[in-house]
């Protein structure tokens, strides 16, 4: 088969990250890509573009191509306007709340295992991506809203597949400096963007008319006032924060515990582990917030999946001036693009990086790593605010199911990868359930 750069064009084709990947292996850690704009991959200038220079780095045009669904919210906003709306959101994450968070986790959790019970007993396949989506679902809108959105979570669910589909196409174009970048919309992508934000408008109506108070993100935007005019947020910017949190409180924990699973049911010696600790820790009982720190090969089995499967595999920021890393020329208004996925496989950092390893974590390697080696949740002043609260829902999510079940994937089911603005199992990942 004819190759190019080490990989068969099938290869990459299926994972456009190799193609990447081989970029690195074969030209270093800053890349000229077509079009103009930049990969870099070293954590060095990760580190510089991130923290150092972040000022000089914005989410910019980088993030065009799901401003029609996320707005100008947290994750896509730049400046002033950005660092109102993270004092706004904050307190969300403060420790107490989390501690709050940890029980709404075990609660949905639990739900949803006894909603498995009846196809484990039938001895049923079923497939666990789906699932994870719905209950990653279920706790940000309870947790995060104060909202149920039983009745409409397939219709969120299948809504944002079409416009994440939409935005992913039209980041390569971008990237490109494509001439007719982003393209236009369809109408199957203005009826997902339609039916979310009406869901998003509903939940927000809803939490007004009863008076919203607490330190949820809600009541929080409700209650906001400009310290200068005292005006409150407008409607458009209330959607956005909670169509921001919607999309990324649920999606990329979702989208790593679909990728843990498959991971954990491969490797029967991590499987054997995490249920050791599982057992010893909680003794059949439900985990709380305090149980976290106990739990620690569990997470670090989470954070070697996101290592492995980033659930962002490429994300971008746009130089404001003219800069220069590690002696490339970055001219003004020029895209730079981070991928985890290639990062996390440099093997001067990760020996043996296609080996699924959780020890990596153990807290007194993670000293030996440079501090932007691993990168899932970004880094520096934009460093995902909701990193600790992903981390514990998806480390209580493996536990409670360990505590009831082993999975196993079907024999035969393809696993690839399906990258849209995260990376999915193409094909999901199809397991039976054997009881514990």
């Amino acid at each position: 088969m004819f190759r190019r750069g080490g990989r068969s064009f099938k290869e990459v084709r299926g994972n456009p990250f190799l193609f990447f990947q081989d970029l690195v292996e074969r030209h270093g850690s800053v890349i000229r890509l077509p079009g103009g704009s930049h990969l870099i991959a070293h954590p060095d200038h990760i580190g510089y573009v991130l923290r150092t220079r972040y000022q000089n780095f914005i989410k910019g045009k980088a993030f065009d191509t799901i401003r029609p669904v996320l707005g100008y919210g947290v994750v896509s906003a730049d400046g002033e306007l950005w660092r109102q709306q993270r004092r706004i959101l904050q307190p969300a994450f403060h420790k107490q709340e989390l501690a709050q968070a940890a029980k709404v986790v075990s609660c949905c959790t639990g739900r949803m295992l006894d909603a498995w019970s009846e196809v484990a007993s039938r001895g049923e396949a079923m497939d666990i991506s789906p699932q994870m989506f719905e209950l990653a679902l279920h706790i940000i809108t309870d947790f995060m809203f104060r909202a149920d959105v039983e009745m409409e979570a397939r219709q969120i669910a299948d809504s944002f597949n079409i416009t994440q589909a939409y935005a992913a196409g039209s980041l390569w174009k971008v990237a490109r400096n494509h001439p007719r970048s982003p393209f236009p919309r369809s109408r199957e992508y203005q009826r997902a963007l339609d039916t979310v934000d009406a869901i998003v408008h509903n939940v927000i109506d809803e939490r007004r008319e009863q008076g919203a108070s607490g330190n949820d993100v809600i009541a929080q935007l409700l209650a906001f006032r400009h310290p200068e005019t005292g005006a409150p947020l407008s409607r458009r910017q209330m959607r956005d924060e909670v169509m921001t949190l919607f999309f990324a409180g649920h999606e990329t924990t979702a989208s790593a515990l679909a990728w843990t699973w498959w991971l954990i049911s491969e490797h029967p010696e991590v499987e054997a582990r995490v249920h050791d600790e599982v057992d010893r820790v909680l003794a059949g009982r439900v985990p709380n917030w305090d149980d976290l720190p106990q739990l620690q090969y569990t997470k670090q089995v989470l954070q070697e999946s996101m290592r492995v499967r980033p659930p962002v595999p490429v994300y971008a920021r746009v130089s404001v001036e003219e800069d220069e890393i590690a002696g490339y020329r970055i001219p003004p208004d020029t895209m730079v693009m981070i991928s985890p996925y290639v990062t996390h496989r440099l093997p001067e950092f990760w020996p043996d990086p296609e080996r699924f390893d959780p020890d990596r974590f153990a807290l007194d390697r993670i000293q030996e790593r440079p501090r932007f080696a691993y990168v899932p949740f970004a880094a520096g002043p934009r460093l995902c605010m909701g990193r600790n609260f992903a981390l514990m829902e998806g480390t209580f999510v493996i536990a409670m199911v360990a505590q009831r079940y082993r999975l196993k994937l079907v024999p035969g089911h393809p696993i690839e990868m399906k990258t849209m603005a995260t990376m999915r199992p193409r094909h999901g990942v199809r397991m039976t359930l054997h009881a514990r």
